[in-house]
């Protein structure tokens, strides 16, 4: 008798859609367990090891990650994949998972029974992707069958096996409405992570063979022509290798885990937009919320 698959997450919460074109939408987000990345750089230009004594606490003295101190260097979702809050993750099967998550839906629907709001579904993490084999079966759960945006925010690097991308169509085409969007936030050098590992053209391709899917790229900036330089680079590299250039598919974060680290840079960075004629974004949910977990 085969066992059920089973998948680690952090979290799951309703919120806004904080970033990107569907910035300020109702959104579920599934955060999963585990990253191919670390980007220790994030609001560590030292990058200093993020210790316990860097973080400001212990993970070991909190048993839910809600009551953990706002996170304000390196990584601000470290507690997704750092095997020292593994003992607030969760461990559940496909069918598990779809009846915790509808537990955030408003009023159990994937449409508002008032206003016919749709509401978006996030995978997140972490990294969702590294979970590939596991999200069919989950997709397949009845629970998803009125579901119709699917929002994968991945960082772009880890490769999409030719199954996967065929499992995403059928799930896609199976009903009129649906929609696989790809959010990807490639890494840059700030993040500490290399180019090469970060920049990989082929897997934004790959996205792209998914029938009713959208794609877009976010990056996170500082104020420096050298970050920019970097995003332009990046692109550069993507369209080389045959991704189609499009209005409106590149945007800019200020990069801070809070709102006051990303406000001091944020003027400068929408100028800059302005000046290399990108999309300037600011992140809806830390404005609103505080960046704190849940949220």
């Amino acid at each position: 008798m085969s066992r059920e698959k089973s998948v680690n997450y952090s979290e799951i919460f309703l919120s806004i859609e904080g970033e990107g074109p569907y910035t300020g939408h109702s959104t579920v987000y599934i955060r999963f367990a585990k990253c191919n990345f670390t980007c220790r750089g994030f609001n560590n230009p030292d990058m200093v090891e993020i210790t316990n004594d860097v973080l400001g606490f212990d993970p070991a003295d909190y048993d839910k990650l809600e009551d953990l101190p706002v996170i304000s260097i390196g990584c601000d979702s470290i507690y997704s994949w750092d095997k020292r809050f593994k003992h607030m993750w969760f461990k559940r099967t496909a069918a598990e998972l779809a009846k915790d998550v509808m537990g955030y839906v408003p009023h159990g629907k994937w449409r508002h029974p008032r206003t016919n709001q749709r509401t978006i579904l996030s995978l997140t993490g972490g990294e969702p992707t590294l979970n590939a084999r596991f999200l069919p079966e989950l997709l397949a759960q009845p629970e998803f069958e009125d579901l119709e945006h699917i929002l994968i925010e991945t960082n772009c690097s880890v490769p999409l096996k030719d199954e996967f991308i065929q499992e995403l169509t059928d799930w896609s085409l199976a009903k009129e409405g649906r929609k696989i969007i790809w959010s990807n936030s490639p890494k840059l050098s700030v993040s500490g992570e290399p180019w090469e590992k970060a920049i990989v053209p082929a897997i934004a391709l790959k996205q792209r063979q998914v029938a009713n899917s959208e794609q877009y790229f976010k990056f996170v900036c500082d104020a420096t022509d050298e970050s920019f330089d970097e995003v332009q680079k990046a692109m550069d590299q993507y369209y080389l290798h045959g991704l189609p250039q499009e209005d409106d598919q590149v945007f800019i974060m200020p990069v801070g885990a809070i709102e006051e680290q990303q406000l001091n840079i944020a003027g400068t960075v929408a100028t800059m937009c302005l000046d290399r004629g990108y999309v300037f974004c600011g992140r809806a949910h830390v404005h609103a919320f505080g960046n704190t977990i849940g949220t």
